[in-house]
């Protein structure tokens, strides 16, 4: 083993070597004419194995793994980590049903819309023109629990798309569901469609002027709508067209139930 400086343009650091002469791992600082790392600046700090692991260990229990590769093991060390597509694989072993974080983004900043997240780049730009997608936690400033927001990145400006809100209600297009729906898809407040709000469990609000505000096709046999009153069917169309109040077979195209009275216009 030596500690060496040849020139002031080459590095200082340690090497080691196999009894053969073959250099297997060289540590040290960077010089002008670097011959630890390429690429690496002056003064840059460098560890290097050759055509093997690089390996950090904690007592006796190995903790990250650095393979000839370049692909990364952290945690508890598996053999098969190479054969995963990822770069890294993060590994922790846990029985079914226990709580198994195996990363943790923390924003210790209590306040309303404190955030952490993660941004998805999906092309070569980057810095202030990164363009791609995003995951975000957002502290919803009451019970400290988080909005999970989901959305896409353009010149680095985010803009939400979908959002997971810390009572569980889904939203699509708002930060907020309007008629304190529980899913939502929201366009404006004259177009959006809602389940289980205060309008109703199917809601729908729509300014559409080309196509209808509900679009039934059937290309099977089976009926096209069957209304329950309780146990009571109230209102059938069936396959073909047939339509039925109150009837539950209609055979005609508008079939109304014996002995029932009938208004139209005003008069029975």
């Amino acid at each position: 083993n030596t500690i060496q400086r040849h020139s002031t343009s080459l590095y200082c650091g340690v090497r080691i070597q196999d009894p053969d002469a073959t250099q297997r791992m060289q540590f040290g600082v960077a010089g002008g004419a670097n011959q630890i790392v390429t690429g690496a600046a002056q003064h840059d700090v460098c560890l290097k194995a050759y055509d093997a692991n690089l390996i950090l260990a904690t007592n006796a229990t190995e903790r990250l793994r650095i393979n000839s590769s370049g692909k990364f093991c952290l945690g508890t060390y598996n053999a098969n980590f190479a054969s995963n597509d990822g770069i890294v694989s993060i590994v922790n072993a846990a029985s079914a049903g226990t709580e198994n974080p195996l990363l943790t983004l923390w924003n210790p900043t209590t306040v309303g819309d404190a955030r952490a997240g993660i941004d998805f780049l999906t092309n070569a730009q980057y810095g202030t023109g990164r363009d791609g997608a995003f995951i975000r936690a957002s502290n919803d400033g009451s019970t400290a629990k988080a909005h999970l927001i989901f959305g896409t990145l353009k010149d680095e400006t985010y803009a939400e798309t979908v959002r997971i809100t810390s009572a569980g209600n889904v939203v699509i297009g708002n930060p907020a569901a309007e008629d304190s729906a529980h899913f939502q898809h929201y366009q404006s407040s004259v177009r959006h469609q809602s389940f289980q709000s205060n309008k109703g469990d199917l809601s729908i609000v729509t300014d559409n002027n080309t196509n209808p505000a509900v679009y039934i096709k059937g290309t099977g046999t089976a009926d096209l709508l069957n209304v329950f009153d309780n146990t009571s069917e109230v209102f059938t169309i069936l396959d073909g067209g047939n339509t039925g109040l109150a009837v539950v077979a209609p055979k005609s195209k508008l079939h109304l139930p014996v002995n029932q009275d009938v208004r139209i216009g005003g008069q029975y």
